[in-house]
């Protein structure tokens, strides 16, 4: 049985304690497709589950995230 694990997605953080705006943007669609593409391997390989340790979102409230499939 295949399974695969993961922590702290932290999907639609913010980014920019340490980024400027342009390249917190940049790193929030990267961690989104890297998301994306680990689901797809997840399916595509008959992974029966993923597991997510930590934090999968920040905070409470989230914007509306566009996936690219």
């Amino acid at each position: 049985m295949k399974f695969i694990h993961c922590a702290d997605i932290h999907l639609d953080s913010k980014m920019e304690t340490n980024l400027s705006s342009q390249k917190a943007k940049e790193r929030k669609k990267e961690i989104l497709n890297t998301f994306e593409r680990m689901v797809a391997y997840a399916v595509e390989n008959n992974v029966k589950g993923i597991i997510i340790a930590g934090d999968m979102f920040d905070t409470a409230r989230i914007t509306n995230l566009r996936l690219s499939r």
